[in-house]
């Protein structure tokens, strides 16, 4: 099998897990997608950083957590528990890993504590906000409901700028935009990337989100656009610094999970706090 067929298989099976746990109308579907998601991205972040590489009880412990919190997210976002003591679990976890670290120390306690708490704060935050974007205030109760056109919208901005910066950057490309860590990304490429993002916001705007304003989902399009690039740039120095140059091998002819999750989670936050600063959603 030639490296383009296992390329557009695996990404086809990728893009359609996606869509089928964004379209079930269930927000627990989306959260075994994305606690996956969050499991193989401390797994791999931590074969990068090769801190907790020896520790593995730590690492099982951070990808428990991950998921804790992923789920803590759902409970309390759709009210299904209205008390804030779900993410206790979760927060005992954070008091676990920093009283270990004080009273256990090792030759390695601090990066073994930075490690733990950087990988909840880059992969397992952003995927749990990646969660909450789906619930939105029902009109008519206290409960929320589930909603997942506007994840999709973004995921859709993600593969749009991908693919926009490729095209644009490989035929015009010569300002290179992060030479030292990504030589191949091309300012060109950025800027063609964006339009072609606001384009599909127009599109999208006209088939999914008539009740949104032209400004909303075109500022909307433009932070995912530019905080997804950063993203990508922040996972590609990470693989720099290790001397690799995938994160992993899980996805065939991709690479790992946070080779293609690595925009989402600059992206979603970026959102998440437009929407809430300018009270959008």
């Amino acid at each position: 099998m030639s490296t383009f067929t296992t390329r557009l298989i695996s990404g086809t099976v990728y893009v359609a897990l996606i869509v089928l746990a964004l379209t079930l109308s269930m927000v627990w579907g989306l959260w075994i997608l994305l606690s996956f998601f969050a499991v193989a991205g401390i797994i791999e972040f931590n074969h990068l950083t090769r801190v907790n590489q020896t520790y593995i009880f730590r690492i099982v412990l951070d990808c428990v957590a991950a998921v804790w919190l992923l789920y803590a997210t759902a409970q309390y976002g759709m009210a299904i528990s209205h008390e804030f003591g779900i993410f206790i679990p979760y927060l005992l976890y954070l008091l676990y890993v920093v009283c270990r670290s004080t009273f256990l120390p090792h030759k390695d306690m601090l990066p073994s504590l930075g490690n733990s708490l950087i990988g909840q704060l880059y992969i397992a935050a952003p995927l749990a906000l990646t969660i909450r974007l789906t619930l939105v205030a029902d009109p008519f109760s206290s409960m929320t409901q589930y909603n997942g056109l506007l994840l999709l919208a973004i995921f859709i901005f993600i593969w749009v700028n991908d693919t926009g910066a490729y095209l644009v950057g490989s035929r015009w490309g010569k300002r290179r935009l992060a030479p030292s860590i990504s030589p191949k990304k091309s300012v060109e490429g950025s800027i063609g990337g964006l339009l072609l993002v606001l384009l599909s916001a127009v599109v999208l705007r006209l088939l999914l989100f008539p009740e949104l304003s032209w400004l909303r989902i075109l500022l909307i399009a433009a932070v995912v656009a530019i905080f997804g690039t950063i993203g990508d740039l922040f996972e590609s120095s990470l693989k720099r610094q290790a001397g690799v140059k995938d994160s992993g091998k899980l996805i065939p002819g991709h690479g790992g999970i946070l080779d293609r999750i690595d925009s989402l989670l600059l992206a979603v936050p970026a959102v998440y706090l437009l929407l809430a600063i300018f009270d959008l959603y």
